[in-house]
Order: structure tokens, then C-alpha cells, then sequence
């Protein structure tokens, strides 16, 4: 029963939030959550999503508040504005136009699966029956003809239509003239992008692909571990994309060489994009691993996350928000002016009596952020900030067994968090195994001599306040203890405990002070008796 309740308690409180400016559940229908399944668009100062459901929702950014929503059907597409109205297409073959009350201008069917829309004079649409374009009163002409095949959503400059089918990139003019086609490799979710005069495009064969756009001469390809699904996205001469290897890549566009990359702990194929997280460039990014990662651009270090109980989709940055959706069915709101992160321990580690260092970040686009941090709704306590990082020694042995909640947040010279604040959920339970301890002494010692202990985990890291007895006294040390040898004697006992760990008794020898005259006096014996042989020896000559 406990265990169930324990359980119950994660499922709600586990997660690592920083701070929420608002969230906003989508409710459930057949499935167990209504994904957030695209990103989020914005239209006339509000916001458009979709969810695997088949909905289409308008959000406001402020507040949060769900100004309308509408059933469009199958498996909706990424929106896009045309017109002054935004139009979302289905994998049902619906296309809508919704006017800024939610009221539908025009609905149309494709005849066939949608993959995706683009905007240019017209709209142009990938379907399982070929490509279309839509002018503004919702009227179709096919553009490009090629049924039973499976496409990407097509990207426009204007000039030229690209898209992908099948294994083939390909380029179209509006007037249904193909200008080049390039076979690659298999498309899936990726959809091409258009940048200074370049296409950028991942496959299913583990890169990410550079060509011209005018005649698609083949620039430069980036090599990842996992095909790449995510939708590149470019900014100031570099192209920014995630792989299903599970990072983030950051390349510049001119040749495709590395600038950085960091690691998730699952796919990533959502579209980065970029935003500013405490005053810092950062590029915020989704990853399967149920987490919203912002990026310090110029180094490539993580600067913050955010988790959640779903995939993470494409987020936007509206003011001092980043805004995303999650397949958890929740759409968050999040403040970017300033963060207090937890880093260390990961939500829902299990903790008996062993002391931790709670780990985190804290940072400010204001300057001289100072971080605090409380246990279980108690007192906040000052932590030292050194390099934007802080730690908390956290004792579990002053709570109950449980939940242990810590928080932490940021004041700054303009002003402080608000809650809700940057917490982690850990479960302090009585049944976690006890770690070793490595402990490094000398074999023996001599009596009256002072000797160094050394105690660290399993991990090689120094064990704090632990416990070293040795003939009848106590020491206490961190990392390490200076212990006396009072008193002679082989087999001594040094006894090594505290509370987490398992305890290690260890034996010594200790040669006395007497032991070191005897051998003193030994050897002016034998030294006495080889003079005294050889006097007797001189005399007999």
C-alpha cells in the first residue's frame, strides 16, 4: 500500500519545473492524452495548436486561456498563416481556412492524405495524390502529379516549390515546370528549408543534406548516429537540426562543419529555434526524452531544462516566454528572464540516509542572481553561486520517509521568482541499498604517530561526515581524517560507518616505541661484539 502511494505521488509531483507562467491541460478523449503535436503559430497576437486528436485550439499567450477550439479530423498538420486567416490541414485530406473567431472561411478536401503546406502567392500542399496549390477563395489545381507516393511537406521561396518524395528531392516553378530533381535518400518527417540560396533537408540515412536551390548541386552533408527527422531550422548563418542519435547539432551553413552538439537522452526530432534564456543566446530544442532543453549558443552548454511527462514538441518565443506543446497534452508556458535549475539528482531518485549534493544553475538576464533553496516547503537558505552553479548539501536523515521536495529560485536586482518554482521530487525510502566506501590507510603504523584515512564512494568521490573509531576514540572527517595511534599492538581495529553506507571494519598493526629501542640496542650489541673480536684478534698478532 505504501508503495502504491509512493507511486502515486511521483506521477503527479516528480517533475523538475522551473518558472511556469502558466500551463494548459488539453483534456483526454480516446487516447490516454491529447498530444501537442506541431508547433505553435502565432495569429492575430494569439496562438494556434493542434493535437493528435484532431483538434485545433487558439490559445492566449498571456494567460493561457483557450479562446476556441475546433474538430478538424484525423491527425493534423503544421499550420500556417495565409490570407489573414490560418489554415490547418489533416492526414484525413481536410483543409480548413479559420478566420480569427474560429469560424471557417473555406473547407476543402484534398482527396487524399495531407503531408504538409507551404506559403507562397498561393497554398501549396504535398498529398498522397500529388501536389496542389489553393488560391484564396479554396479553389486546388494539381502542380505535380505523382499519386501513391509518400512526401514531405514542401517549403517555397517564391520561385520554386521543393519537396520530397519518396528517395527524390525535387524542385517545381508555380506554373508546374520541374526545374531539377536529386535521388537522396528516404524522406520522412523532415521537411526541406530554404536559406540564403540553399536547401537544407534530413533523410533517412543519417544526414543532414545542403543543395542549391537552383539547380540542386550538392553543397555538403552532415553525418549523424540515427536518421534525422527533425526540420533544420537557420539563423545567422548556421542551421541548427536534432537526429534520432539524440542530439542537437549546431553547423554552419556555409560548409556544414561542427560547431557544437549536445546530448539528449532520446530521439530529437523536433525544429530548434532561437530565443534568449537569462540574458544569454540560447537555442531552445525538444527531445523524446520528455524535456525542453535551452543552449548556450556560443559554447554548446546546456544552460537549462525543462521537463515534462511527454515528448517535447517545437517551441516559439513570445516576449519573456517560451512557449511549447508536449505529448504529455499540456501546453506550458515558460518565463526565459531568469532560471534557477536542479540539475542533480535526476526526479525520482530514491534516497535513504546518504547525504547528497543537490546540483543546479542559476542565472539572470538582470546580473548577480542569487539562488535559495528549501526542503519540503521549509525556509529558504542562501547557497553560494560561484560561475552561475550552486550546490545544497541535503541531509535525508532529517526528513520522513517519502517525498522530499526541493525548490530553488533566483532573486536579482529587479526582482525575484515568483512560485511556481524550480522543483525536483526524490523518494526517501528505507529499503535503497547501501553503498560501499573505499577506504584508503596504511597497513601499520607506529605508536604515538598521527596517520591519514581517505574515504570515498563508489564513484570516487570524497565521502562526507563520516565516522572512523579506532582504539576506543572518534573521529569525524570529510573526504578524509587524521587519526593517533595511542597505543601498540598488531590486529588493531579501524572501524569506518555512516548512515547509507555499508560499514567497513579494517585491521592494523601497530609497532610500539620499546619495539624500536630493543632493535636499537641489538644492534650496539652486535656492534660492541664484532669490535671486541677484532681487539681479540690484533692481540693474538
Amino acid at each position: 500500500m505504501r508503495t502504491h502511494l509512493i507511486f502515486f505521488i511521483l506521477v503527479i509531483f516528480s517533475l523538475s519545473f522551473a518558472s511556469i507562467i502558466w500551463t494548459l491541460p488539453l483534456g483526454f478523449s480516446s487516447q490516454k492524452t491529447n498530444a501537442v503535436t506541431t508547433k505553435p503559430v502565432l495569429f492575430d497576437n494569439n496562438l494556434v495548436f493542434t493535437s493528435q486528436e484532431g483538434y485545433v485550439y487558439m490559445v492566449s499567450p498571456s494567460s493561457g486561456k483557450s479562446l476556441w477550439t475546433k474538430s478538424i479530423g484525423g491527425y493534423p498538420k503544421q499550420p500556417v498563416i495565409f490570407e489573414g486567416n490560418v489554415v490547418v490541414a489533416s492526414s484525413n485530406g481536410n483543409i480548413v481556412s479559420y478566420k480569427k473567431d474560429g469560424l471557417a472561411k473555406w473547407n476543402i478536401s484534398a482527396g487524399g492524405y495531407v503531408y504538409g503546406l507551404a506559403v507562397g502567392d498561393k497554398l501549396y500542399a504535398t498529398t498522397s495524390k500529388g501536389v496542389i496549390a489553393i488560391d484564396k477563395a479554396g479553389n486546388i489545381e494539381m502542380l505535380y502529379n505523382l499519386s501513391k507516393a509518400t512526401y514531405t511537406a514542401p517549403a517555397t521561396n517564391g520561385k520554386y516549390i521543393i519537396f520530397g518524395t519518396g528517395d527524390i528531392l525535387v524542385a517545381i516553378r508555380p506554373n508546374k515546370q520541374i526545374e531539377w530533381t536529386k535521388q537522396i535518400s528516404a524522406f520522412w518527417k523532415s521537411n526541406p528549408v530554404i536559406d540564403a540560396g540553399m536547401i537544407f533537408i534530413g533523410a533517412l540515412d543519417n544526414n543532414l543534406y545542403a543543395f542549391d536551390i537552383g539547380d540542386g548541386f550538392f553543397r555538403w552533408k552532415v553525418e549523424t548516429k540515427g536518421w534525422v527527422m527533425s526540420t533544420p531550422y537557420a539563423k545567422d548563418g548556421n542551421i541548427y537540426f536534432g537526429s534520432n542519435d539524440g542530439y542537437i547539432y549546431s553547423v554552419e551553413e556555409a560548409d556544414g562543419k561542427l560547431r557544437w552538439k549536445v546530448a539528449t537522452k532520446e530521439a530529437v526530432q523536433s525544429t530548434p529555434i532561437m530565443g534568449s534564456m537569462g540574458g544569454k543566446d540560447a537555442i531552445f530544442a525538444g527531445s523524446n526524452d520528455n524535456t525542453l532543453y535551452a543552449i548556450d549558443d556560443q559554447t554548446g552548454k546546456v544552460l537549462w531544462k525543462q521537463p515534462t511527462k511527454g515528448w517535447v514538441n517545437s517551441p516559439i518565443l513570445i516576449g519573456k516566454a517560451v512557449i511549447f506543446g508536449s505529448h504529455d497534452g499540456t501546453i506550458y508556458s515558460v518565463s526565459t528572464e531568469r532560471a534557477c535549475t536542479i540539475e542533480y539528482p535526476e526526479p525520482d531518485s530514491l534516497v535513504a540516509y546518504k547525504e547528497i549534493y543537490v546540483k543546479g544553475k542559476a542565472f539572470s538576464e538582470y546580473g548577480n542572481a542569487r539562488a535559495y533553496v528549501r526542503v519540503n516547503e521549509g525556509g529558504w537558505e542562501e547557497v553560494q553561486v560561484e560561475n552561475e552553479s550552486w550546490n545544497y548539501l541535503l541531509d535525508p536523515n532529517l526528513y520522513p520517509f517519502g517525498l522530499v521536495r526541493v525548490e530553488c529560485k533566483i532573486n536579482d536586482p529587479l526582482s525575484e521568482e515568483k512560485a511556481p518554482y524550480t522543483s525536483l521530487s526524490i523518494v526517501r525510502t528505507e529499503n535503497a541499498p547501501n553503498e560501499k566506501m573505499n577506504v584508503v590507510f596504511p597497513s601499520s603504523v607506529q605508536e604515538g604517530k598521527e596517520f591519514n584515512v581517505s574515504v570515498l564512494d563508489e564513484k570516487g568521490i570524497p565521502v562526507i561526515n563520516f565516522e572512523a573509531t579506532f582504539q576506543g576514540k572518534t573521529y569525524k572527517g570529510s573526504g578524509q581524517v587524521v587519526i593517533k595511534a595511542v597505543s601498540g599492538g598488531s590486529g588493531q581495529k579501524l572501524v569506518i560507518s555512516k548512515p547509507g553506507f555499508n560499514t567497513t571494519t579494517l585491521n592494523m598493526d601497530v609497532s610500539t616505541g620499546t619495539g624500536g629501542v630493543w632493535v636499537t640496542i641489538g644492534i650496539v650489541v652486535v656492534a660492541l661484539a664484532a669490535v671486541l673480536g677484532y681487539y681479540k684478534i690484533i692481540m693474538k698478532k
